[in-house]
């Protein structure tokens, strides 16, 4: 039964259940709150742009992974292990050949590379 009290007691101190605070339609604003007067534009953010030798590289090994997936090219690290010596490429594998990453077998460079 105090419980019951407490309870009543809250909303009566609220102002009861026809008060605004129980009301969401009365307590919306009245206009759209991210509409403002002012209509100057949000602030641009510039980045530093790459030079045009970074932007090759970048468009290279893009172009490169994605026609050889699957495969790395002789200057990207790789799993093969058919040399050893100062003759080896990056990928494991000499003579321009592909290290083909699912076998960690060298290939001719494939058809699209």
């Amino acid at each position: 039964m105090k419980l019951g009290l407490i309870t009543f007691g809250f909303l009566v101190a609220c102002g009861g259940a026809e008060s605004s605070l129980f009301d969401p339609a009365a307590t919306a604003p009245s206009t759209d709150p991210v509409t403002t007067d002012d209509a100057s534009p949000p602030p641009v953010t510039t980045l530093p742009e790459m030079d045009a030798s970074a932007q090759e590289d970048v468009a290279a090994q893009e172009d490169a992974a994605q026609a050889c997936i699957g495969y790395a090219d002789p200057q990207t690290s790789g799993s093969c292990h058919a040399c050893t010596g100062s003759n080896c490429q990056a990928n494991g594998c000499f003579g321009g050949w592909y290290c083909k990453l699912d076998t960690e077998k060298c290939v001719i460079k494939p058809d699209g590379c």
